[in-house]
């Protein structure tokens, strides 16, 4: 499908950024993978480059998801996406973000860049966002020996977070788009 064509469908625009294989059901996946077209019957697929940003006008869609998308961009080139993001949502529209958790994963060499919660939570008010949940999925083999690491839980959760390896697999981030601040100058 073109641009036009989806924005033609009328109805609500979600938008699931790097949907890969796995696209959400009602999203317009958004892939650079020619391959994934035959496989959405229902057409909700556009073939496109996000290092181009994305092809919607601003404030266009209602929602945004991105699973396992931001780490494949560097750092740079993320912040970029997620400022394509702010252009694109609606205001207060939500951007669901999943990303693996922590530097373990930047040994994959698809893996540009990695993220914590302290990274979202420096980043995504400047650029735009409110955060409005974050949320962990810890790795099977601490799921089952959580108690090992209680006494550390709660001392220091983010902590614990940070410092074990192996401890949480990946985070999604929830955020709703809002004003970007402005500086002293009364820049954006």
């Amino acid at each position: 499908m073109t641009v036009s064509e989806i924005l033609s469908r009328g109805g609500p625009l979600c938008l699931d950024l790097g949907c890969g294989q796995w696209r959400k059901s009602g999203h317009v996946g958004v892939d650079i993978r020619a391959d994934l077209a035959a496989k959405y019957a229902d057409g909700l697929y556009l073939l496109h480059d996000l290092s181009k940003g994305i092809p919607f006008p601003d404030e266009s869609a209602d929602a945004i998801l991105s699973s396992h998308c931001l780490e494949h961009f560097s750092f740079d080139d993320g912040e970029r996406l997620l400022g394509e993001c702010w252009r694109v949502l609606k205001r207060a529209a939500p951007l669901e973000l999943w990303v693996p958790y922590g530097p373990l994963y930047a040994l994959d060499p698809a893996h540009k860049s990695w993220y914590t919660e302290d990274w979202f939570e420096k980043n995504l008010p400047r650029l735009g966002f409110k955060i409005t949940k974050e949320h962990y999925v810890y790795t099977p083999s601490i799921q089952n020996r959580k108690h090992i690491f209680y006494a550390l839980w709660l001392q220091d959760a983010r902590a614990a977070r940070l410092h074990l390896n192996n401890v949480v697999e990946q985070m999604q981030v929830c955020s709703v788009k809002v004003d970007k601040p402005t500086d002293a100058k009364g820049d954006t």
